[in-house]
């Protein structure tokens, strides 16, 4: 389960964010995405705690070619959260990226 490189850009409490996965790397000649899944918790190293971090991921994902998008809100601020995209594909395979976004407070 490779990391991205690079954590997602901050969000700020109260809004809605989207953030995105190419999965291009991941898939052979021919080979689409055929579903998608993404999971959000707490990071281990975060200072401040959300019980309801699973519920920041908001409604299904969004699949656009190699790309998978995905929509979260209702963030607690300071918190870092960990999340996964999951990308499962015509050919019976599976990838899995993960990245972190932090909570700032709104201006």
């Amino acid at each position: 389960m490779p990391y991205t490189g690079t954590d997602f850009p901050n969000a700020t409490v109260g809004e809605v964010i989207t953030y995105f996965i190419d999965f291009t790397t991941d898939l052979a000649a021919g080979e689409t995405i055929t579903a998608s899944t993404v999971t959000c918790e707490v990071a281990s190293d975060s200072t401040v705690n959300d019980p309801n971090a699973a519920n920041v991921v908001t409604g299904p994902s969004a699949i656009s070619g190699n790309i998978i998008g995905q929509k979260f809100m209702s963030m607690v601020f300071g918190v870092k959260y960990l999340v996964e995209f999951t990308a499962s594909t015509s050919q019976g395979n599976e990838a899995i990226w993960w990245s972190h976004f932090f909570t700032d407070e709104p201006t």
